[in-house]
């Protein structure tokens, strides 16, 4: 039973050192690569402007809904948009009837300062939790394309169109699907130039 224990502590102690060396790279890698023309989003204070002027998300298919949010409505960008890397944001809004909903994609590859057209995606996912406490999400391929992207510390501008097709169903919509779109227009962009 003593041999028990200390084969579990000394698996746990390689588990949490073997964590600890892949955050450390991952970090590392980061940081290491960075793009010598622009400085990461995060390297600047945050700004007191809201970072969402507008979204408008039209859903059809399964559900059949439009969602016009403007600067004054409670939304907020989550995630990160880092030249070096791929990128990984979101949408989190809310409106009547819904306690939140939120649209996100994950590119295949880094966006670029100031790069604009189309962007391959890895996914998009459209989720929300409504006032009856159902939880949904869909999921699948679409096309991202960039119509301005200003990335100056004084000025910061990210405007462009998601699509989705035949999104999946996936937790409390299985078989069901959707059509998505949603335009944005953010005070934001991938990375800042120095």
């Amino acid at each position: 039973m003593k041999m028990r224990k200390t084969e579990l502590t000394f698996g746990l102690i390689i588990a949490i050192l073997l964590l600890l060396s892949i955050g450390s790279s991952l970090i590392s890698c980061n940081r290491g690569e960075r793009n010598s023309n622009t400085v990461d989003s995060a390297e600047l204070e945050e700004s007191e402007e809201t970072k969402v002027k507008s979204l408008t998300v039209k859903v059809a298919g399964a559900m059949q809904q439009e969602f016009a949010i403007t600067a004054e409505d409670s939304a907020s960008l989550n995630g990160t948009c880092n030249p070096d890397m791929w990128a990984n944001f979101g949408i989190q809004f809310r409106s009547p009837g819904y306690s939140w909903l939120a649209v996100t994609l994950m590119t295949k590859e880094a966006i670029q300062t100031g790069q604009t057209g189309d962007i391959p995606l890895d996914w998009i996912d459209f989720s929300y939790f409504d006032e009856q406490n159902n939880s949904v999400t869909y999921k699948g391929k679409g096309t991202f394309n960039i119509s301005e992207h200003i990335g100056k510390a004084s000025d910061r501008r990210l405007k462009g169109i998601l699509k989705g097709t035949k999104l999946e169903g996936q937790s409390g919509a299985e078989g069901k699907n959707i059509d998505l779109e949603a335009e944005f227009d953010l005070n934001y962009s991938c990375g800042v130039e120095k």
